[in-house]
């Protein structure tokens, strides 16, 4: 017996649950579904056999995108400063880099996700006072292609 062809065209720029179907294998019938579904900033085409069943969206329904809001910035520097006595003096100053913010609403989900690739803060004071370390604050990371803060948020709107 000849295996059934799984042909089909799946599109991965919407959220989908895709109609499940027959695929016999080996002389085994599976009811298999296909899915493509949010995973961090990527979409996943997942497939998904009646064996090993996991959850899913609504059949046939695809994600309307109805706003989206993407920030991506190199790099960001934030003072601190102080002004007593009409003299101003820098207290702190803090880098942010590799700033990435994007979000997005449709009829199916709400998703924010921020990724911060590295933070410093420094200690402006230090030269003028007995503070030995200028830096307060630093990322050390085992991997430089990862960022230091990842934050991955989604909301289902249905019901």
């Amino acid at each position: 017996a000849e295996d059934t062809k799984f042909n089909a065209l799946y599109r991965l720029d919407k959220l989908k649950t895709y109609p499940t179907r027959q695929v016999e294998h080996q002389e085994r019938h599976l009811m298999v579904s296909v899915s493509v579904i949010p995973e961090e900033n990527s979409r996943v085409l997942r497939f998904t056999d009646n064996e090993h069943p996991r959850p899913g969206g609504p059949v046939g329904v695809e994600e309307i995108v109805s706003q989206q809001l993407r920030f991506d910035v190199r790099s960001v520097g934030i003072s601190i400063i102080s002004s007593v006595e009409h003299k101003t003096r820098e207290i702190l100053y803090a880098t942010l880099d590799n700033l990435f913010l994007n979000y997005s609403t449709s009829d199916l989900f709400i998703k924010l996700e921020a990724k911060i690739g590295n933070i410093q803060v420094d200690n402006q004071l230090a030269p003028l006072t007995d503070y030995l370390y200028p830096v307060m604050l630093s990322s050390i990371k085992a991997d430089p292609n990862q960022p230091v803060m990842h934050l991955s948020a989604v909301l289902s709107n249905s019901a």
